[in-house]
């Protein structure tokens, strides 16, 4: 079996309910965990082993370390030969390189479970349909509205509906859940990015106090906020080569893989700075998250921003 994808959430349930519905309690006498760098060896040693009172045995192996590189030889071809009585579980968290020779073969002769992000439509759907299972009426907007607040995670979003069911009332409304969501730090970013250009200062370091006082890092945050900057500046420099703005939306949305709408203000925000306020903003963020991620020297956050922003 392999079981992989880049939501933790729905991940860890498929394999919850997978080891329950194989492996027989005591569960801890036909199921062993091998991590990513375990050899061969390691895996076939807990493989060869009998099943204790039970018809099969599980060895789940963890984010191994062949789904993105080195020789899968010898492993692909022991999964011709391992014991019937046992099952391999592949458990990959993310995505793993498609191209690898231990990907195409699991593909090909074991069945695949994905477990991946849904859409937003999707989550505002999971998100209606799980508030009514906690007693709670949520409308297609507020829904909405949750998911664009809460952002994509299940994890989160199942404990943020728990937080507004504990408020006791039947029928969500936008107040509520402004009132009682905690904001995702891709939610923190757009408002963030809004008040910075409408120079709403105040606004906008209450942000950032927030995010000091419950995300303790920024690094999160500054990647996201490079997502807004890079595009503006592609978009500024394809304006300045002479494209309209429609064109230019069209290219910046294709090369850099977003939606059409994002890249469509992109260039309505491009209009704002210059060319070179835009690269030195780029290269500002990219400083900061390289110095923040290697512990280097950190000039502060609020000092950032106003330098990326034009202002100081």
């Amino acid at each position: 079996l392999l079981v992989y994808g880049d939501d933790q959430y729905t991940l860890g349930k498929v394999m919850k309910e997978l080891l329950e519905a194989i492996v027989r309690e005591p569960y801890e006498m036909n199921l062993d965990i091998c991590s990513k760098n375990d050899s061969l060896g390691v895996i076939t040693q807990k493989a060869e082993q009998m099943p204790c009172f039970a018809p099969k045995r599980v060895v789940v192996i963890e984010n191994s370390a062949l789904f993105s590189g080195g020789d899968a030889g010898e492993i692909v071809n022991y999964l011709k030969d391992k014991p019937e009585s046992t099952i391999l579980v592949f458990r990959y968290d993310g995505m793993p390189d498609k191209r690898r020779a231990l990907y195409k073969a699991l593909s090909k002769n074991a069945d695949v479970c994905e477990a991946l992000q849904m859409n937003d439509r999707d989550t505002a759907e999971y998100v209606k349909k799980r508030a009514a299972e906690m007693g709670m009426k949520m409308t297609a907007e507020t829904s909405a509205l949750f998911v664009s607040i809460a952002g994509s995670s299940l994890y989160v979003i199942n404990n943020e509906l728990a937080k507004l069911a504990a408020r006791g009332r039947k029928t969500i409304s936008g107040n509520d859940i402004e009132e009682c969501v905690s904001p995702s730090t891709e939610y923190n970013v757009f408002l963030f990015h809004g008040y910075m250009l409408e120079e709403k200062y105040d606004k906008a370091f209450k942000i950032l106090d927030s995010i000091r006082a419950v995300e303790k890092t920024f690094i999160p945050f500054v990647g996201l906020l490079s997502s807004k900057f890079f595009p503006m500046y592609m978009a500024k420099s394809c304006v300045n080569s002479g494209m309209t703005p429609a064109d230019a939306g069209k290219k910046v949305a294709e090369q850099l893989h977003i939606h059409p709408y994002a890249a469509k203000m992109a260039v309505q925000e491009s209009g704002r700075f210059k060319i070179g306020q835009l690269r030195k903003s780029v290269e500002l963020l990219g400083d900061y998250d390289l110095a923040l991620k290697s512990g280097g020297a950190d000039a502060g956050i609020e000092n950032l921003v106003l330098k990326v922003y034009g202002v100081a």
